[in-house]
């Protein structure tokens, strides 16, 4: 098991959700909800505090689910799953 590694300065607390998953591409990325209800996605280098800019990967609307995680389907492709309030 290795130590673990701060990625990130502080800011964390904004995000309504936060969890971790691959993209389309099958890249590691943090996915966070802010305020403004939108899907925003980090790469992450595996440094300290080495988190790459935001890139808006939904508009609008992640606000309202309970719940968001994500995985892969049946076919192997990688989704975010969402649970409805």
């Amino acid at each position: 098991m290795s130590s673990p590694v701060v990625v990130g300065f502080g800011g964390w607390q904004a995000f309504s959700h936060l969890f971790a998953g691959q993209d389309a591409t099958g890249q590691n990325r943090i996915y966070a909800v802010d305020r403004d209800g939108r899907l925003l996605s980090y790469g992450d280098a595996g440094t300290p505090g080495n988190v790459s800019s935001p890139v808006v990967v939904g508009f609008g609307g992640w606000q309202a689910f309970s719940h968001l995680f994500a995985g892969q389907d049946a076919t192997g492709q990688n989704r975010i799953y969402a649970v409805a309030l």
